[in-house]
């Protein structure tokens, strides 16, 4: 059986060194969560040390830490509401309603367009 990872939007910083405000307002509304400046221009978060140069992201309600080598290798960013967006947008919505239709899923209203999506989104990747 084949598998494809869930595509979803993250929200991102990149520490910069000046910008610790931007990151503590990214991480506000995690659970005891804080932000600390280091002596060394690395700032503390309750999920670790970001230098300067890391990316800070918010996914799936979790704060994460990358390298900027790490963030670019996973993400792009979204400019706008261009082609590839709006399928993401058709397949997160569509995808677990077809889906849970199992062998029925060929009659949903909407089983065209989740093919599509699923196509367009498989050869991006």
């Amino acid at each position: 059986m084949k598998y494809i990872t869930k595509i979803h939007r993250v929200e991102a910083v990149k520490y910069n060194g000046l910008n610790k405000a931007e990151i503590e307002a990214l991480v506000s509304d995690q659970l005891e969560n804080f932000v600390y400046r280091l002596g060394t221009g690395t700032i503390l978060l309750r999920d670790g040390n970001v230098r300067v140069g890391d990316w800070v992201i918010i996914e799936e309600g979790l704060v994460k830490i990358f390298s900027d080598a790490q963030f670019k290798e996973l993400y792009e960013a979204q400019d706008g509401e261009d082609l590839w967006s709006l399928f993401i947008d058709l397949y997160n919505v569509i995808a677990p309603e077809v889906e849970r239709l199992g062998e029925r899923k060929e009659h949903h209203h909407m089983y065209r367009e989740y093919l599509s999506a699923k196509e367009y989104i498989e050869r991006r990747m």
